[in-house]
C-alpha cells in the first residue's frame, strides 16, 4: 500500500484555519458552540485549580481545568440577578412599626440586641414607675379626703360667714344630718360672691375641686375644727393668708404629697411616649444600617470543561463595617 503526501504551504494552512473558525462561529447549531455575542471568553494560563462548586468536576476533572480548560461567563442568562439584596435584609418600615408598638422589638429584629435591651428596659421601668406612683397618689388621696370629712365641715364655715360676713345662710340645727346636708349650698355660694376679697365659691361636696379648695385657700380656714370661730380673722386680707390652723397645714401637705406622686406618674407616661418615638426612629435606622452592612451579588456562569458544560451559580458577598 502506498501513500501520497501533498505539501500545503504554511500560510495557506493558517488562512484555512481562520476561515474554519469564522464559519463555525456563525453556525452554532452545527458546531454546538455558544454564540460569541452572548459569551465572553476568559482564558487564564498557569492559574491554580479552579473550584466550580460541582463536586464531580472539582475532585475528578482538575486536569481539564489545569490544562487550558475554557470558562465562559454568560452575562445575559435569563433570571440573572445582579446587586441583589441579601435575602435576610431587614425592612425599615417593619422595624419602626414593631418598636412603635413595643420599644426594643424593632431593634431585636434588626439584630441590635444591646439597644433592644435598653429600649425595652426603659419601657418596663417607666410602666413600673407609673403604676407605683399612681397607686401612691390614689392612696394618699383617699387619706386626705377621709381626713377632711372628719375635720372640716361646711356647717361651721357657713356659721362663721353668718357671724362675721353679714350672710344669712340657712344652717339646720339638726346635727344628726351630715354637715353638707345641713347647709343651703346656693345661699352659701351667693354670700361668697358678695364678700370682697374672696376669690372662690365652694364647689359641691365630694368633688375634686371641693377637696382642693378647702386646703388651698385661707378663706376656708373657719371650717376646720381646730379653728376658733369666735375670733374674727379677715382672711380676705393678704396679711392674714398665712394665719391658717395646724390641721389646715397638715391637710395641705397631704394633698401636696398626692400631687407629687401623680406628677411623677405623669412624667413616667411622658417617658413612655418619648421612648416609643425614639425606639421607632432608631429601629428604622438600625435596619437600614444592617442592610448596608451586608449585600450580595448573584450571577450565573457557564463553565466549559473540555466536553463538559456546567452552569454554576456564583454569589459575591460584600461586608461593610
Amino acid at each position: 500500500m502506498s501513500f501520497m503526501y501533498m505539501k500545503i504551504p504554511e500560510d495557506n494552512m493558517r488562512t484555512g484555519l481562520i476561515l474554519v473558525i469564522m464559519f463555525c462561529a456563525h453556525l452554532p447549531a452545527i458546531c454546538g458552540e455558544p454564540t460569541p455575542t452572548s459569551l465572553v471568553l476568559k482564558t487564564e494560563s498557569h492559574r491554580p485549580p479552579l473550584l466550580t462548586g460541582n463536586l464531580r468536576i472539582d475532585f475528578f476533572s482538575q486536569d481539564l481545568l489545569g490544562n487550558g480548560g475554557l470558562v465562559y461567563s454568560n452575562a445575559n442568562i435569563s433570571g440573572q440577578t445582579t446587586g441583589a439584596r441579601q435575602s435576610g435584609g431587614k425592612s425599615s418600615w417593619l422595624a419602626a412599626g414593631l418598636s412603635a408598638a413595643v420599644p426594643g422589638v424593632g431593634e431585636f429584629y434588626s439584630k441590635s440586641y444591646l439597644k433592644s435591651a435598653i429600649f425595652l428596659g426603659t419601657e418596663v421601668v417607666s410602666w413600673i414607675i407609673y403604676g407605683v406612683y399612681t397607686k401612691r397618689g390614689n392612696d394618699r388621696t383617699d387619706e386626705y379626703e377621709a381626713y377632711a370629712n372628719v375635720h372640716w365641715t361646711v356647717a361651721d364655715y357657713a356659721l362663721w360667714m353668718n357671724r362675721h360676713k353679714d350672710c344669712s345662710v340657712n344652717v339646720s340645727a339638726d346635727k344628726n344630718l351630715p354637715p353638707q346636708g345641713r347647709v343651703n349650698w346656693d345661699e352659701l355660694n351667693a354670700c361668697e360672691r358678695t364678700v370682697k376679697g374672696f376669690s372662690h365659691i365652694l364647689p359641691p361636696f365630694d368633688t375634686q375641686q371641693y377637696y382642693e379648695l378647702i386646703g388651698k385657700y385661707a378663706q376656708y380656714t373657719p371650717g376646720w375644727d381646730d379653728s376658733d370661730t369666735t375670733v374674727f380673722i379677715d382672711y380676705a386680707e393678704a396679711r392674714n393668708l398665712d394665719r391658717v390652723t395646724p390641721r389646715f397645714r397638715f391637710y395641705r401637705d397631704m394633698r401636696g404629697d398626692a400631687n407629687d406622686f401623680f406628677n411623677t406618674a405623669s412624667t413616667a407616661v411622658g417617658l413612655v411616649v418619648v421612648n416609643h418615638i425614639l425606639s421607632a426612629l432608631d429601629a428604622a435606622w438600625s435596619a437600614s444600617r444592617f442592610n448596608r452592612g451586608l449585600e450580595a451579588s448573584v450571577r450565573l456562569e457557564i463553565h466549559r470543561l473540555g466536553e463538559i458544560r456546567e452552569v454554576v451559580p456564583t454569589i459575591d458577598v460584600t461586608v461593610s463595617f
